[in-house]
């Protein structure tokens, strides 16, 4: 995540505004048409999962003790990368869907 793998509150909070930018984004694009229901509902379920990674990341941001991981900093960091993963191979799954449309 981190360039050279330091992780900083900074980092964190970055990373969230960019996840939670999904929805907004995905709304954007208007309704979808029948054909691309399908597709829709996997990204909007994507989003939900990025969002669900940024709420992650801001958490483990006000848990971060830069002299000492906390359990609770590495549950809330590793709870966000496993939410942010799933939200990024349902996008694939969105992606390869509407291609195929």
């Amino acid at each position: 995540m981190g360039q050279g793998g330091v992780v900083t509150p900074a980092l964190l909070r970055s990373q969230a505004t960019q996840l939670r930018r999904c929805s907004p984004d995905l709304a954007r694009l208007g309704p979808p048409t029948a054909s691309l229901l399908s597709v829709y509902q996997i990204a909007a379920q994507a989003c939900g999962q990025l969002q669900r990674a940024a709420n992650y990341y801001i958490a483990a941001a006000r848990a971060y003790d830069p002299y000492s991981p906390t359990p609770q900093f590495t549950k809330l960091l590793n709870s966000g990368d496993n939410s942010a993963a799933m939200g990024s191979l349902l996008i694939g799954e969105a992606v390869a869907d509407g291609a195929l449309n």
